[in-house]
């Protein structure tokens, strides 16, 4: 995907087959990616599945629905995240009674193991194989009929309304925003997400670019800019912002007027080295350390 693009720029894809009723849009990066998923009234956004290897993270927009996980449910709306734990419990989203906008965020691996356990399908890649036989897994699900739905109950632990998890602060004049850290909350280990909410002209973090970790962030509420490079990119609500690894090209984000408001969501590598380019520092993320280091070119000296 472009470094910048929007969200109503992607393409729609309906997806409906027996229980399942969506309109997707998808902004995938290198290694991680991003779909927003608008579940029509009744619908699932899935079938019911759990991952062998990748953690998914989810972020409710608007609307309300059920989040069924396991067989039991709980209600859920606008502002709530959910988390799926890799070898965890089968979950879905189901569509409330006037559907439910739902951003999903996750890693893409090369070959993944996704089990739905009520056809007793085990998708291998893009193809679900039950006996050798190729066939996408949706149409197993569909065989099988929508998910029972008991009333809902308590939350679990994996499921929490953001604006209620504590919360860092900075107030460095110029520098003023909120940090609830979603992923670290729910436990997640190879990806992390972070709502940022930014002052009226705040920056979001010191200009920087990442060795080994790509991010991807979606504006939700807002407005102000986005510092890529030399260039300048005017941000509203529906934004999404590709930032790969190794591009070498920094990025900072800029409040407008009226601040702004920020999902940010990156694969977690201890390997990662940050670097700064305004101050031309380094952090070595897996070991906790910032150093200063001073721009040499190699053919330079005894080179």
């Amino acid at each position: 995907m472009e470094a910048v693009t929007h969200w109503d720029d992607l393409e729609v894809d309906h997806h409906e087959l027996g229980p399942m009723n969506a309109r997707w849009r998808t902004a995938d990066g290198v290694r991680i990616g991003m779909s927003r998923i608008e579940v029509l009234p009744s619908g699932q956004s899935t079938p019911a599945h759990l991952h062998t290897a990748e953690e998914e993270l989810f972020y409710v927009l608007a609307g309300s629905g059920l989040w069924w996980q396991g067989g039991a449910t709980t209600a859920i709306g606008a502002g709530d995240a959910m988390f799926a734990k890799p070898r965890g419990e089968a979950h879905t989203i189901i569509g409330g009674d006037d559907g439910i906008d739902v951003l999903a965020f996750g890693p893409r691996h090369d070959i993944e193991l996704v089990h739905l356990p009520r056809p007793g399908v085990l998708r291998v890649g893009g193809v679900a194989t039950l006996q050798a036989e190729a066939k996408h897994q949706w149409f197993f699900e569909a065989e099988a009929g929508p998910v029972e739905r008991p009333e809902p109950g308590e939350r679990p632990a994996n499921v929490a309304r953001v604006l209620d998890l504590d919360f860092q602060a900075q107030e460095r004049p110029g520098w003023e925003l909120r940090q609830r850290s979603i992923g670290r909350h729910f436990g997640a280990v190879t990806t992390g997400m972070s709502q940022l909410e930014l002052a009226p002209g705040a920056k979001s973090s010191p200009f920087h670019c990442h060795s080994a970790e790509e991010e991807l962030f979606v504006v939700l509420d807002g407005g102000g800019t986005l510092r890529l490079g030399e260039e300048r990119h005017e941000l509203r609500p529906g934004h999404v912002v590709s930032r790969p690894s190794g591009t070498r090209i920094a990025h900072q984000f800029i409040a407008g007027d009226g601040g702004m408001a920020i999902l940010a969501y990156s694969n977690i590598d201890p390997n990662d080295l940050a670097f700064y380019p305004d101050s031309n520092k380094v952090k070595l993320r897996g070991l906790g350390v910032t150093v200063r280091v001073e721009p040499v070119d190699y053919w330079d000296g005894e080179h």
